[in-house]
């Protein structure tokens, strides 16, 4: 898990000083809890009624046993509604890919997953505001990697069953908010 992330703080602070060299309010930091998201932060640059977004989102899904993380890359097409606080239009469609690792002590989960979602931002003041979006989930490719099993005392041995969905299209939805530098 330490690897990931290290790359996302790189490029996340590489991207993050040539964005904010090349002019105010085009960067927005964004904190969101959801499916695929878990509990992430990022960044995301505007360009007119188009962002570019990447996150970094942490969680649990199978038990405390595990680490869990997603690398999210996303855009973002402003195309309706009007704001008093912004000339960003409000209503947005959001596409875009999740790398999802769910590790625990005894498997190593990988998910590749695009996502294209209807969403609306709700503006408090220029720079601050909230979000919501709804949409679909669609898993492009799983991969497990069996690891040897921790050992555990009989009376806590017993099986959560595999991570895997059913489907390969799942809800999407997050809640979040964001701040305008």
């Amino acid at each position: 898990m330490k690897k990931p992330f290290k790359i996302f703080i790189v490029t996340g602070l590489c991207a993050f000083c040539f964005l904010s060299v090349s002019g105010q309010e085009k960067v927005n930091l964004a904190a969101t809890i959801g499916v695929p998201d878990l509990i992430s932060i990022g960044a995301r640059y505007q360009m007119k009624q188009s962002q570019l977004g990447l996150n970094y989102g942490f969680g649990t899904i199978n038990d405390s046993y595990n680490k869990t993380y997603v690398i999210s890359v996303d855009y973002f097409n402003h195309f309706s509604g009007e704001s008093r606080y912004t000339d960003r239009r409000p209503w947005y469609l959001r596409g875009g890919f999740n790398y999802l690792v769910d590790e625990t002590s005894s498997f190593k989960d990988t998910y590749l997953y695009t996502n294209l979602r209807m969403g609306r931002d709700f503006n408090l003041s220029k720079r601050f505001g909230f979000t919501i979006d709804l949409g679909l989930l669609v898993e492009l490719s799983y991969n497990r990697t069996e690891k040897e099993p921790m050992a555990l005392p009989y009376w806590f041995s017993f099986d959560w069953g595999t991570s895997t969905a059913e489907s390969k299209v799942l809800p999407a939805i997050s809640l979040g908010m964001f701040y305008r530098l």
